[in-house]
């Protein structure tokens, strides 16, 4: 009776009556109700389930009024387990689900949320119709116990009672309001009845000589509403003979019961023209017979009265009219005689008009008339009783005509005009419309009436609909607005308006929409039209569609504008590459030699101040050097799976230390095994860059921020700005701050290279470019939520990887820590300061330094002595023979010395070719201080990655 299906199934008649009973109750898509859900959770906890709902079952989906658990709204009809409960008589339950036929493969059982077992009682309202079912759902196997099953039928009846109450009330509710909208409506009627007709009603109480009136009828006599006069001032407003006449009327009805009804004139009190009105009235008897009330009704004619004089007036003036006319108009009777002819007619025929009358009028038409058929049309129009319409042609003369018959009920009038000169110029028209409906170019004529909303269109030729997908017709009548879309250019249709205002032409480009929504680009040419006074009297309109010519402007400006940017990038990474190397040395030389400095100072040094000031100033160098290069993309990157949690972790750090005191830093902590692919370095440097920019962005009453980490799932419907991202699960982080917030305007820029909002010194305009770089190519997407004043949150999505497999058994044990004394370091570098700078840091360790600022002698060193050193460091940019070819030469000479290199600027390339080579360690020229003499101990210790450049990719 009930059967499932998917949507679009034709019910039966019961379905039918099910669904209607459902829609009665008023519960499809309603908020959540406290005694629905009580139950739903008295029901879960008897039947010791996770899981229950009050499903209702809908044409094509079930919904849920309540639900424990399951954390759905609804489902489709088809994939439900409720559908089958309605087809039940009072318990349906399925033990396991996956071994069940009917729903073993039900997305609800083979995914989320994963239904084993199901319990159902159908909800019958209204009679025995299954509205749907109250049910207990588990994700384990299992069956009811009968108490189980007993309380869960009794739960369902008192549901059912709810359903049927709320019915019951709609049903009382709704027949109440039909009652009172009877009521109302009707005596709504009665009242505009009534003063629409001008008809009042009135009554006269004969023991207590007072007359009551409605408002019509006080109004109708000049008297407010309400007043209730005697009877013989109510006589008195009559003027003579009527208020005799209606006197006497009167007492007949009174002493007789005599009813009466009279044309009257009245005089009304307020002055002015009198009224004729028209009073009946009859007698109200009492139970024993006896007369004690007159009651009527009066009527205000005076319209009607003077209707009737019109008619005769216009019967007159019609008459003059017909003579008056130039077109012959003639009325024959039921015998083809003439009753009716104008002069016109006469001068037609060239008879006089005493012949014409109660002649034939076939007799008198002549024969190229009648041979048009002109007879049959006649008899045609008297049988169908219908106007009909022809053109007849008087040959002798070739006048043409147009004739009209208009059938009476007992005859016929014709009416001919000639239109032998319209004809002529109709035939011109018409070649002039083909002509126009036939361009190519949208034409379209309007009036000249500048009232708002505009001009209206009275003529539209094909070629409109072909460009906007509307037919003329449908624009006939209507303004250009209907063009007109959000995207139309205002400033250019006021041009246009100010163009109408003075009646010249006109030529603009601008945005029109089609019927469809679309919008496409016109080139519109406007020429007003004037008349022999000058005057302007419609405008023509002519549309071009240029929308691909605009569309190839649009996509050329494009391309100009990404190949700019790409211009620029490439500059960006020339010049970040070129100024590294050379910049790089001075900040290593400044660091390293402010290091030693700072070696050589006693603790209370008055000299230690401007050497920490020298170091901060040179960190800030650096750092935007770093910066520069991951902006051009030149910064070498070393991406490996790894925990993202820990990278937070230590970036906190890191910001405890340089945020200010009053900036409280709040980790929420992600899941320990949440893995992606990422460089550490980088994606540090991303949050580092984000949380300065939050703390720059608080009062100096300082903040809060919060870096974040989650998962987030991404579908079609749940997108996040930057590239699109494939649907899947991602890795979630984000920065929050209670800021000052960004405007709008800004949010649109603030990825861009160099654009900064903050002061000279408080940023560069990378921090953001660089960040949003560095997420891009790791193949996510970084956005931004803000609004000014409410704060900001910066959103990361990183793709997630899997953990990578290792075995703690194989992890070799930490090396113990070398010692450098006396280790003999060949060192060789064609920048002196840069030089003695490593040369004194090495030396500081133990090392015995033998430095050369030329690589040609370092070469021809170990060829006299190839035992004289134990380790060779070594720039890679110099003059002559550069680093490279050092150590091609130095590993044919000594193939064991292990080899570190350094250089001011360490790219993917440089490092892959060093490795090839043999090198052991690299080194950054700007982080000597921090990593030569540790890159040094770790090659001599033989933990040394070969070719890795130290540090920056650890």
């Amino acid at each position: 009776m009930y059967g499932m299906g998917p949507s679009g199934l034709e019910y039966d008649d019961a379905e039918s009556a099910r669904l209607r009973m459902l829609a009665s109750c008023e519960l499809l898509d309603t908020p959540p109700e406290t005694h629905f859900d009580a139950l739903t959770r008295l029901a879960a906890r008897l039947c010791d389930t996770p899981m229950a709902v009050i499903s209702l079952v809908d044409r094509d989906r079930q919904w849920f009024k309540s639900e424990v658990g399951l954390n759905l709204r609804e489902t489709a009809r088809d994939i439900s387990f409720c559908t089958r409960t309605i087809e039940a008589d009072t318990f349906f339950e399925v033990p396991d689900a996956r071994a069940d036929h009917r729903f073993s493969g039900s997305p609800l059982v083979t995914g989320p949320p994963n239904v084993r077992f199901y319990a159902g009682v159908p909800l019958r309202v209204g009679g025995g119709h299954p509205l749907g079912a109250l049910a207990v759902l588990d994700r384990e196997p299992r069956r009811l116990s009968a108490q189980q099953r007993d309380d869960l039928i009794t739960l369902a009846c008192q549901v059912v009672m709810l359903l049927e109450e709320r019915r019951q009330r709609r049903l009382a509710e709704a027949a109440s309001a039909q009652t009172a909208r009877q009521s109302d409506s009707l005596l709504t009627m009665l009242t505009i009845a009534g003063r629409v007709a001008r008809l009042g009603a009135w009554e006269f109480d004969i023991g207590g000589q007072k007359v009551v009136w409605s408002d019509v009828v006080a109004d109708i006599h000049g008297m407010p509403a309400g007043f209730s006069p005697g009877l013989q001032e109510a006589l008195s407003f009559y003027v003579e003979p009527d208020r005799s006449r209606v006197a006497r009327a009167v007492i007949d009805c009174q002493q007789a019961g005599t009813p009466f009804d009279c044309e009257l004139v009245l005089q009304p009190a307020a002055g002015g023209a009198q009224r004729w009105v028209r009073s009946i009235g009859e007698a109200v008897r009492d139970a024993d017979g006896r007369i004690t009330h007159l009651r009527g009704a009066c009527q205000d004619i005076t319209e009607r009265k003077s209707n009737l004089l019109e008619i005769q007036r216009l019967a007159d003036r019609l008459s003059a009219t017909l003579e008056s006319i130039p077109d012959p108009f003639v009325a024959v009777g039921a015998d083809w005689r003439v009753q009716l002819a104008n002069g016109a007619f006469e001068r037609l025929v060239q008879h006089p008009r005493e012949e014409i009358l109660g002649q034939a009028l076939p007799d008198l038409l002549s024969a190229s008339v009648a041979d048009c058929g002109f007879l049959d049309h006649c008899r045609e129009a008297m049988a169908s009783q219908e106007p009909v319409e022809f053109e007849a042609v008087e040959r002798l003369d070739g006048l043409r005509f147009e004739v009209r018959l208009f059938p009476l009920e007992d005859g016929l009038t014709v009416h001919a005009r000639d239109i032998t000169q319209r004809e002529a110029m109709l035939a011109q028209v018409r070649l002039l419309d083909t002509c126009v409906r036939r361009l190519n170019d949208a034409v379209m004529i309007t009036d000249a009436n500048l009232e708002a909303p505009g001009p209206t269109i009275v003529f539209a030729n094909q070629a409109v609909e072909r460009l906007c997908g509307w037919q003329p017709w449908q624009l006939t009548g209507g303004s250009l607005q209907r063009l007109e879309g959000p995207l139309t250019q205002h400033d250019r249709l006021d041009a246009l308006r100010d163009a109408m205002n003075a009646s010249r032409p006109f030529e603009t480009e601008l945005i029109n929409y089609r019927r469809t929504g679309e919008p496409y680009w016109v080139e519109l040419k406007l020429s007003p039209i004037h008349d022999d006074a000058g005057r302007c009297t419609h405008f023509v309109v002519v549309e071009r569609d240029i929308t691909e010519r605009k569309q190839a402007e649009d996509h050329r400006e494009v391309l100009e504008t990404q190949l700019r940017q790409a211009q620029k990038m490439e500059s960006i990474g020339t010049l970040a590459g070129g100024i590294a190397h050379d910049f790089n040395n001075i900040l290593g030389a400044i660091l390293g030699n402010v290091t030693l400095a700072q070696d050589a100072l006693s603790p209370d040094s008055g000299a230690r101040a401007p050497l920490a000031t020298i170091t901060s100033s040179a960190l800030r160098a650096r750092s935007l050097v770093q910066q520069i290069l991951a902006f051009g993309r030149q910064q070498a990157t070393q991406r490996l799976p790894q925990p993202v949690q820990p990278l937070i972790d230590e970036a906190a750090r890191l910001l405890h230390s340089t945020l200010p005191a009053n900036v409280a830093l709040e980790i929420q902590r992600g899941p320990d095994e949440l893995f992606a692919e990422v460089d550490g370095n980088q994606l540090q440097q991303v949050l580092i860059n984000l949380c300065t920019n939050a703390w720059h962005a608080m009062p100096a009453s300082g903040g809060r921020i919060v870096i974040g980490l989650g998962t987030e799932t991404l579908d079609p419907v749940r997108t996040v700005a930057g590239p699109p991202l494939s649907p899947g699960t991602y890795a979630h982080l984000w920065v929050q701050d209670d800021g000052c917030g960004i405007e709008a305007a800004a949010q649109a820029r603030i990825f861009e290279p160099f654009f900064t909002t903050k002061s000279v010194d408080r940023g560069t305009g990378l921090g953001l470019s660089v960040a949003h770089g560095i997420v891009v190519a790791h193949g996510g997407a970084i956005g931004v939520e803000s609004s000014p004043g409410q704060g900001s949150v910066f959103h990361i999505h990183l793709p997630l990887c899997a953990p990578p497999r290792r075995d703690p058994a194989d992890a070799p044990p930490g090396p113990a820590p070398v010692r450098l004394d006396g280790l003999r370091v060949l060192c060789v570098d064609d920048d002196p300061v840069m030089l003695v700078t490593m040369q004194a840091l090495l030396e500081r360790a133990g090392c015995q330094v033998d430095a050369h600022l030329d690589a040609q002698q370092a070469l021809d060193r170990l060829r006299h002595a190839p035992g004289a050193a134990d380790l060779l460091v070594t720039d890679f940019n110099m003059p002559g023979m550069d680093g490279m070819a050092l150590v091609h030469a130095v590993k044919r000479l000594c193939p064991d010395l292990p080899i570190v290199m350094a250089s001011g600027f360490v790219s993917d390339p440089l490092r892959e070719q060093a490795t090839q080579l043999g090198v052991r360690a690299m080194v950054q020229k700007e982080r000597t201080v921090e990593d030569l003499v540790n890159a040094v101990r770790d090659v001599v210790a033989g933990t040394a990655d070969q070719g890795r450049a130290y540090r920056a990719w650890r």
